[in-house]
């Protein structure tokens, strides 16, 4: 008879063996200290011999050695025997305890509620962590699709965890499959009995079986759209299923009288149904009896065909009064809610006076918002929801504080109380976020342009690299690299810089990297130092004296870094960031898909495309090799929110080209030409001497000494003053 997994001499016999396995291990361990223990205890029984007199005999000694030892040796074992009694009836004791024990958990837990798992709090604190638990446990997942299955069916079989999943709809419960299985059993019953009258004629099984329809399927098939999968499951066509539906609208809407539908298709010339209806009344015991005299007629009696109905206890004005103290504004957005309390805005101005949003004015306020008779009850109860602080212990057992949302249940007018509270300080928290907004939307990007310029700077100053095209890798953050205003800079890039950036994008949530981690060191450092107190730093140019002086060279040489360089902006002066009001743009809609601009030598064009590619051809600008999975690029005209026109090269090219080649055509090397000074008032025209022999195309795109670019195939002619 196999033992169960609870039993006491399998429990006794598997700690026999441990605690033998536990003494052999000591030993083994310490036998060098115990054998010295050994000897020690030999040598101090022996001195302690040679100290007792000797009396006796050597013959008596011999005669009562034997009996001493037999006395000694019936002891022990006596000793031994009681030893042994008393330790196995301790173990006894000690596992009918713990099965006792046992059992009852066994029971609480079968016939007791399961403890209540939170599964609405998420169990990982963001989604990094998530994707770093996940990161562990996929390697030691089988890679067979079978096996792995199998070790997910194990755990996801875990009864907390199957509970949390059947919470969060992942796994079907019980019930739900038990749902499940009895709505399957009622459709297969459905098409059963369906199917048998169906095909009848009778008017009694037609009427069955269109009740029966109507009955069964209504508007919830038709909105969740299982229109055709129930008519599958029942057995008949996907038509019928509609027109039952559309026979139970009009039925419960009143425009058919019954559910039955017994009428069968007539002749044309057939009888109506009113005409036999009223043929019927007619000859009805109840409307007339049939007599011999012809001059028989039915007499009509005449009675009263009106009624007046007085209310005595209702007056106009008292109804006026009543249905005046009810009439109160109903708002669809909370920010008309707020403007209702707050006075009217002056001419042309998008916001509130200052006195009105920190309800210092007199004449507006809170108390102007009026609520109905209903909304001040105090006896009708609701449920409703707000954020407060919470109370809740971490793993250290510290309490701390979080704001949670608190379900509520109190009286209409205490829920209105604390909707006005909130109406007294949204506003102008509300004018702080839009104006803190406005003021800063505008700032990134001139910081990205001037970084830009002294990065270049550097390269071709410092290091002597000849720069043509930069390649940009960053987020998608709108307000340095990803806004109509960021690609309206970089459309300028040419005329700026002496060379063109093409920008591509990470995907959203992507653009982690080795970036963040250098600047992470650096705040690092910076903290450290202030801490340790060797260094005080107050303001960037102290930080930026502080990384220069200390935080240049790498720590380790074999990094493939030489040094770190740092640039400091001032805020203002010579070196701040300029704010360029002729670098905003006009709205570029779809701009979060994009993920790589590419900028021309023409000022306001871009391309753009949904994906970057970074192929050969692409770099060279030639065919793409990934044409199946990249888009074409697609060229964008961005406007100035300051004028209606691009640029001044964009409008006026084709007249420049069209006058150059007009003007190559009558004049020559050497010539001297005058051009009309339409806006210099000192001088009517500019007299210039021709020094190039007809048009001249250009090859190339060029920028000339004063930052001005010019296109690829433009024509011009050459002149010296």
């Amino acid at each position: 008879m196999e033992s169960s997994p609870y039993s006491v001499s399998a429990w006794r016999k598997k700690k026999k063996e441990k605690k033998v396995q536990s003494k052999r291990e000591y030993y083994e361990k310490n036998r060098e200290e115990l054998a010295e223990k050994a000897k020690e205890r030999m040598r101090k029984l022996r001195a302690k011999r040679a100290a007792k007199p000797s009396v006796q005999t050597r013959n008596e000694k011999k005669r009562q050695a034997p009996k001493d030892r037999n006395t000694a040796s019936v002891l022990r074992a006596k000793i031994r025997k009681q030893e042994e009694e008393l330790r196995k009836e301790t173990q006894r004791k000690q596992a009918r305890n713990r099965m006792q024990e046992l059992r009852k958990r066994k029971l609480a837990e079968e016939s007791g509620p399961e403890p209540e798992v939170e599964f609405m709090t998420p169990a990982f604190s963001s989604r990094m962590t998530r994707k770093r638990a996940k990161d562990k446990v996929s390697p030691s997942l089988p890679t067979s699709p079978a096996k792995k299955a199998e070790v997910l069916e194990n755990l996801v079989n875990s009864p907390r965890t199957k509970k949390i999943l059947e919470r969060k709809n992942v796994l079907r419960t019980d019930e739900d499959k038990k749902k499940a299985e009895a709505v399957q059993s009622l459709l297969e019953d459905m098409s059963e009995g369906l199917s048998k009258v169906k095909q009848s004629k009778a008017v009694d099984e037609r009427a069955a079986y269109s009740a029966a329809r109507s009955l069964a399927f209504g508007s919830s098939i038709k909105k969740n759209r299982h229109q055709q999968r129930v008519a599958q499951m029942v057995g008949i066509k996907r038509q019928q299923v509609s027109k039952a539906i559309a026979h139970r609208e009009k039925v419960l809407k009143g425009d058919t009288a019954c559910w039955l539908v017994t009428r069968r298709n007539v002749r044309s010339d057939a009888v109506k149904e009113e005409d036999k209806r009223l043929i019927c009344d007619y000859w009805s015991n109840q409307a007339s009896r049939p007599t011999g005299a012809a001059n028989d007629k039915v007499r009509q009696r005449t009675t009263t065909t009106t009624t007046m109905i007085y209310f005595p206890s209702m007056t106009c004005m008292k109804f006026r009064k009543q249905a005046k103290s009810n009439d109160v504004c109903t708002f669809e957005f909370l920010t008309q809610a707020a403007d209702s309390t707050l006075c009217e805005r002056e001419e042309e101005s998008k916001y509130h006076a200052t006195k009105c949003l920190t309800r210092e004015c007199e004449n507006c306020g809170t108390y102007t918002f009026k609520t109905s008779e209903e909304e001040n009850s105090t006896e009708t109860q609701v449920k409703w929801k707000r954020y407060e602080y919470v109370t809740y212990e971490d793993k250290n057992g510290e309490e701390k504080k979080k704001i949670a949302l608190v379900s509520k249940e109190t009286s209409v007018k205490a829920m209105f109380d604390y909707f006005l509270q909130l109406l007294k300080e949204y506003p102008y928290h509300s004018f702080m976020a839009k104006w803190q907004k406005k003021q800063f939307g505008c700032l990134d990007y001139h910081f990205v342009h001037h970084t830009q310029e002294l990065i270049l700077k550097y390269l071709r100053d410092d290091l002597k690299v000849p720069v043509e095209k930069v390649n940009e890798f960053t987020d998608g953050c709108a307000g340095q690299y990803k806004s109509k205003h960021t690609f309206g800079d970089l459309s300028c890039c040419l005329s700026d810089f002496g060379c063109q950036i093409d920008r591509h994008f990470f995907e959203t949530s992507h653009a982690k990297g080795e970036q963040d981690a250098a600047g992470a060191n650096i705040k690092q450092r910076a903290t450290l130092a202030v801490i340790r107190g060797r260094a005080t730093i107050k303001s960037a140019k102290q930080l930026h004296d502080y990384l220069s002086s200390k935080f240049t060279l790498p720590t380790t040489s074999n990094t493939s870094l030489s040094k770190r360089i740092y640039f400091h902006i001032p805020v203002k002066g010579e070196g701040a960031v300029a704010r360029r009001s002729d670098r905003t743009f006009k709205e570029l809609k779809g701009i979060r898909k994009l993920h790589s601009v590419k900028t021309t030598p023409v000022q306001c064009k871009i391309s753009t495309r949904l994906r970057s590619c970074l192929c050969f051809g692409c770099i060279e600008g030639e065919e793409c090799e990934n044409r199946e999975f990249v888009d074409e690029w697609k060229e964008i005209i961005l406007t100035r929110e300051e004028a209606v026109a691009t640029t001044r090269q964009n409008q006026e090219s084709g007249e420049i080209d069209m006058s150059v080649n007009g003007m190559a055509s009558i004049v020559k090397a050497g010539s001297v030409v005058a051009i009309a000074a339409e806006d210099d008032n000192a001088y009517d025209y500019y007299l210039f001497k021709v020094s190039s022999d007809g048009a001249i195309v250009l090859n190339e795109h060029v920028l000339d000494d004063y930052n001005a670019a010019y296109q690829k195939g433009l024509s011009f002619q050459l002149f010296s003053s």
